[in-house]
């Protein structure tokens, strides 16, 4: 059986935020942000699935919010057709250049050909209502996409609608402590690499020469809490917390990457708000910095965690 949705048309006004960015998108996937460990982050995301979708052979329906260029959507989608099931994906994203980048990977274009009745991908934005029927959804995932919206309670509304009884929401945030401190937070943890804290207290210490300011929404990239806060008064007694699934994972990067990161504005805390020009003029500055210290090119690991919050709609 073939289910036709609608999925929203590219409008000429939508949020806002870095990943519009053409430049940002080219580069996305290379960030130090993101060296994620393909296999053994899939069967995480599989886990996940398996633990709460239905053992049965009933239609039911995943939705993706915030696509990109598929970190989520390629589990999720391999998962569904692994499994055999009569389960359709829905996955939107309101970035046409993160979209373009995910339509000409090889393994989307290879599900969509065999298996294009059960997927569609295409254009929304969630800050706008969501064009699906009530009660449409068994699954609803949003990985790393809260810090890009601007009305945060009124998408987690849609989510509701949108989601069954008994429907789970996940929501992701990454979640280490080389996170925190790349997003311009105080450190109070475990020591980390004394020169990895030294480069990004130089570069906010830049920044706060320019007078340039973090977005206020940029602590829901890693903070826990305040998600929990922010989503709590609008799922209410219709959704019950049922707690977290935890990823880690360990990754070389050097500062020559980081350098590229704030060049390009990789990450929300480096490019929300801040233009191109100011972007490579802080890249400029930190790179006479680190050539200064003769460490540029030097090779640090970093330990990184992705957390998945998940709630259980009961109402």
């Amino acid at each position: 059986m073939k289910l036709e949705i609608k999925v929203q048309t590219w409008m000429k006004k939508a949020t806002k935020h870095i990943y519009h960015r053409p430049i940002v998108a080219k580069h996305y996937d290379q960030s130090f942000a993101r060296s994620v460990p393909t296999d053994s982050f899939n069967l995480w995301v599989s886990s996940m699935l398996q633990s709460f979708l239905p053992k049965s052979s009933a239609q039911f329906n995943v939705f993706e919010g915030g696509a990109g260029t598929g970190l989520f959507s390629f589990p999720i989608i391999k998962y569904l057709v692994k499994s055999d099931s009569r389960c359709f994906y829905f996955g939107i994203d309101n970035s046409k250049a993160m979209l373009n980048l995910l339509f000409g990977k090889d393994p989307i274009a290879d599900f969509r050909k065999e298996n294009g009745d059960k997927i569609t991908i295409g254009f929304g934005d969630l800050d706008r209502p969501l064009c699906f029927p009530n009660s449409f959804f068994r699954v609803a995932i949003l990985g790393g996409v809260l810090h890009c919206l601007n009305h945060v309670e009124t998408t987690i509304s849609q989510l509701s609608r949108v989601l069954a009884r008994d429907g789970i929401l996940i929501i992701v945030a990454k979640t280490d402590d080389s996170t925190r401190i790349q997003s311009g937070e105080e450190y109070f943890g475990p020591e980390l690499n004394p020169a990895y804290m030294q480069f990004w207290k130089h570069y906010y210490d830049l920044r706060a020469a320019k007078n340039i300011v973090l977005d206020k929404r940029h602590r829901l990239v890693f903070d826990v809490k305040l998600i929990r806060d922010t989503l709590g008064p609008t799922l209410g007694d219709c959704f019950e917390y049922c707690g977290s699934s935890v990823f880690h994972w360990k990754a070389n990067t050097c500062f020559h990457a980081m350098i590229r990161a704030i060049k390009y504005g990789l990450t929300f805390a480096l490019g929300q708000g801040i233009s191109y020009k100011v972007q490579k003029e802080l890249s400029d500055e930190m790179t006479l910095w680190l050539e200064a210290r003769g460490n540029l090119i030097e090779k640090i690991e970093l330990e990184h965690r992705m957390e998945a919050l998940i709630w259980k709609k009961i109402m």
